[in-house]
């Protein structure tokens, strides 16, 4: 549901708290890196996979990626695009294949500036911060 309070107090009391987890960090890391954080680290890990992905679906360009990206995982030609992706990027970057997974995610399917697309979703996750804050 876009409505989740749970999820929106989390994302609040987090944002406030200058405790989140930067977006290349949640992108890239499985679920299972912040369940060793506690009950915490996975309420926050929720909040802010729950805002990304709101943040997919209301932007009218990110929401296109989406629906292409979801097409090429049930194409099976997903990995096949992000390695190719992959495979660019290292060879134009010092930066290691296992870093970029999510950069390579956003470039191919979202936004070719990962700077920019990460700016508007701090945008986005603060407004729905905000909005948990009215509503209570």
């Amino acid at each position: 549901p876009s409505s989740n309070r749970a999820r929106q107090e989390a994302l609040r009391a987090n944002i406030q708290a200058d405790q989140v987890i930067p977006l290349r960090q949640l992108m890239n890391e499985p679920p299972q890196t912040f369940l060793q954080s506690g009950r915490k680290g996975v309420l926050l890990y929720y909040a802010q996979v729950w805002a990304l992905t709101h943040y997919l679906m209301e932007h009218p360009i990110y929401r296109k990626g989406l629906e292409r990206m979801l097409a090429d995982a049930q194409g099976g030609t997903l990995t096949q695009v992000l390695k190719r992706r992959l495979a660019s990027m290292t060879l134009n970057s010092s930066m290691s294949r296992d870093t970029t997974l999510g950069q390579a995610v956003v470039t191919e399917y979202f936004d070719p500036s990962f700077d920019q697309f990460e700016s508007g979703y701090w945008r986005f996750a603060r407004k729905q911060a905000a909005v948990a804050t009215i509503t209570q």
